[in-house]
């Protein structure tokens, strides 16, 4: 998912208009354009004076247009190295273990008369 929208996010295009009347930042448009305060088409009459007042400043930064593309040839040599260390650790998981030499295996301990721990009521805790 990360990788997906580090993607997204770099090849997305972004374009960021300002509008100034008087050297104040009157609107910000981001993807659309700004609210212009001087451009009323309800008052036929603007003087000069209001067209020079405001300012028009459009940021465009351009993401990335050309991604990297693994060829198939890379790709195929990338999942045969893939598979074929699965497989062979997939097979050491399962190997036998050789048997180990027990000396006392065939050693019987000797019948308890008393258990001591149980007789003096001592516990390791």
């Amino acid at each position: 998912m990360f990788m997906a929208l580090l993607v997204l996010c770099s090849t997305v295009s972004v374009t960021v208009e300002k509008h100034f009347c008087g050297g104040t930042l009157v609107d910000v448009g981001v993807f659309t354009p700004a609210n212009k305060c001087c451009s009323d088409t309800s008052s036929s009459v603007q003087t000069s004076q209001e067209s020079h007042c405001c300012n028009d400043v459009v940021d465009f930064v351009e993401g990335q247009d050309e991604l990297l593309l693994a060829s198939n040839d890379e790709f195929n040599k990338f999942q045969a190295e893939f598979f074929s260390a699965v497989i062979i650790s997939y097979v050491q998981l399962f190997e036998n273990l050789p048997k180990k030499n027990l000396p006392n295996y065939n050693y019987v301990p000797p019948n308890l008369v008393h258990d001591m721990h149980i007789l003096h009521k001592v516990f390791l805790i």
